[in-house]
Parts: structure tokens; sequence; C-alpha cells
């Protein structure tokens, strides 16, 4: 389970996450990201499995975690969309820095509000 943000000045001893924008996405693939309704910003910590990352979205929320379970994690960098996968870390300091990534929701079953 490799996750792909990270920074290599980043200090695993010193316990901070770091702020990540999420957005709303109601189509993505290969390159093309279909966006909608307003992005906010999520802490995550090294250990921040995408199970992690969607109770943290229902308990902030106030949805209900069946709902939040429906939704995909996307990765947008560097023009390119990466699905993640049910269980995987987001954030793994071993791996190459991508500054300019953000996540999406993928909300594919639902319309944008």
């Amino acid at each position: 389970n490799v996750g792909l943000f990270s920074w290599k000045s980043y200090n695993m001893n010193s316990g901070k996450g770091m702020l990540i924008q999420v957005s709303h996405v109601s189509h993505a693939h290969g390159s093309y990201v279909e966006y909608y309704g307003v992005p906010f910003y999520m802490s995550i910590f090294p250990d921040t499995t995408t199970i992690v990352f969607k109770e943290k979205i229902s308990m902030r929320f106030g949805f209900d975690f069946n709902q939040v379970q429906e939704w995909r994690i996307i990765v947008v960098a560097l023009g390119k969309v990466t699905f993640l996968r049910e269980g995987d870390r987001i954030f793994d300091c071993n791996e190459v820095s991508v500054v300019n990534a953000h996540l999406g929701l993928l909300h594919a079953s639902e319309s944008p509000r």
C-alpha cells in the first residue's frame, strides 16, 4: 500500500500532518477530471489510509459512513488521475515528492449539487 504524497524534508518523528486540498469530482478518466462544488482541506498523517480518511470525512461533515464508503478517492497530480484502492495509504515519505497534487472525492453515483 503506497501513497502518492511525500516531501523529502518531512520529519516522520514530528507527529505533524499536512493539509491537502480535497475536491468534489463527478467524472474522472485518464487526465480528464470534472469538478463541482467547493474544495476543502483535510489533514492527513503518514499512516492515513483511505478508510481512515473516509471516516474523518464522515465525522467532520456528518455524512452517513455507508454513503462515504461508496465514494472513490483519487489523486490528481501532474495531469494524471490515480485511483486509490480501499486501504491504501495516502501519504508515504519514501515516495517521490508531488507538490502540485490534490485529492478528489469521486461521487460518480451522485449528480453535482
